[in-house]
């Protein structure tokens, strides 16, 4: 079929349409185009968050993140902090916006005992038995798959694990040759149809440049002209500084953690001003809290299935978080035997 010339300034759908012999091939013209036309009285959803640092929204849903550092700067470690926050609901400053996110980290690097190893700290900093799997967190180590299994199996663990956030530790091991523009391109293309198909978040670890800062080669700059987000890591002794680079938003403050004594990440105010005792306490009586914001009154056993079925914990255990809780003060019994959160601190609950 003869191309119609369509002068820019002019153009209209509607007389396009017309021009063309075939009507069935106008309207599958006419519905591509408009597929991608922005115009003024269009609704758009507000771009929303899965964390707030501060108040200020961050990791953006359904976006492409970036994040850069030297090699063995913390980047991974960085990335166990976020988890550890979407997860628990709260850390270091850092508040979910939803409950009960889902994380998936796609590790190209490490191997599965270093791998393992980083597993089992989200897992000791959230609380839950190491003995059983959460259904909140997988992790896929591909260290010794190709480049073409590594995708696959990224988009089908996306697929059979609805995850909300993915992590992916070394995207550079999703192509060839970094420094290729065309193999650059079509990775984060790939990337970028992976977040809308599935409503996630995709948080890309690469390497800085050995000369600057900047995300290393033609993928780096790829991910940084696309991403909504770019953060970079630096370390001084045990200590790690994260600054947010490029923002399409509102930027969030910069911010710190360092390592525990078992190498885990810890924000670092928190670990200046108060023992590892109070942290602890802390996380407790935030999990506590998050199973009121479900219901705000319990029986005992409700209460014990309750956390069950949100902490990968037994019967008995769910009782001795109940009778911890009562010691602390955090819940109470009414006339009734209904548990409720004390929001006053002077009342115990009495199984």
């Amino acid at each position: 079929m003869e191309a119609v010339a369509i002068a820019p300034h002019i153009f209209d759908l509607s007389e396009f349409c017309q021009r063309r012999s075939d009507q069935k091939d106008c309207t599958q013209a006419n519905k591509e185009l408009l597929k991608y036309e922005i115009r003024p009285d269009s609704e758009y959803p507000k771009m929303q968050y899965w964390l707030k640092h501060n108040g200020v929204g961050c990791l953006a849903m359904g976006e492409l993140i970036g994040l850069s550092g030297k090699a063995k700067s913390g980047k991974g470690l960085f990335c166990l902090f976020l988890i550890v926050a979407l997860l628990r609901g709260e850390y270091g400053g850092f508040k979910a916006q939803k409950k009960m996110i889902k994380a998936l980290i796609i590790d190209n690097e490490q191997t599965g005992y270093s791998a393992q190893n980083n597993l089992r700290k989200v897992y000791s900093l959230c609380g839950w038995d190491s003995k059983v799997k959460n259904t909140q967190i997988d992790y896929y180590c591909l260290r010794d798959a190709d480049i073409k299994t590594r995708r696959t199996v990224l988009e089908n663990v996306i697929i059979e694990c609805a995850p909300d956030v993915v992590f992916i530790d070394g995207i550079r091991d999703l192509l060839k040759d970094f420094n290729s523009i065309e193999e650059s391109g079509e990775l984060v293309n790939f990337l970028m149809r992976l977040t809308k198909q599935y409503n996630v978040t995709i948080i890309n670890i690469l390497h800085q440049n050995k000369a600057d800062v900047n995300l290393r080669g033609h993928l780096g700059s790829e991910v940084v002209n696309k991403a909504s987000e770019v953060y970079h890591v630096t370390k001084n002794v045990n200590a790690f500084k994260v600054v947010q680079t490029e923002c399409r938003n509102a930027p969030i403050d910069d911010w710190s953690f360092e390592l525990d004594e078992e190498n885990r990440p810890v924000p670092a105010e928190i670990e200046r001003t108060v023992s590892r005792a109070d942290v602890a306490e802390m996380l407790f009586r935030n999990d506590i809290e998050q199973l009121f914001d479900f219901k705000d009154k319990y029986r005992y056993t409700e209460l014990a299935e309750t956390i069950q079925l949100h902490h990968p914990v037994k019967l008995r255990a769910a009782k001795d978080w109940i009778a911890k809780a009562r010691t602390l003060g955090l819940i109470y019994a009414d006339k009734l035997g209904v548990i409720r959160l004390n929001k006053e601190g002077t009342e115990v609950v009495r199984e």
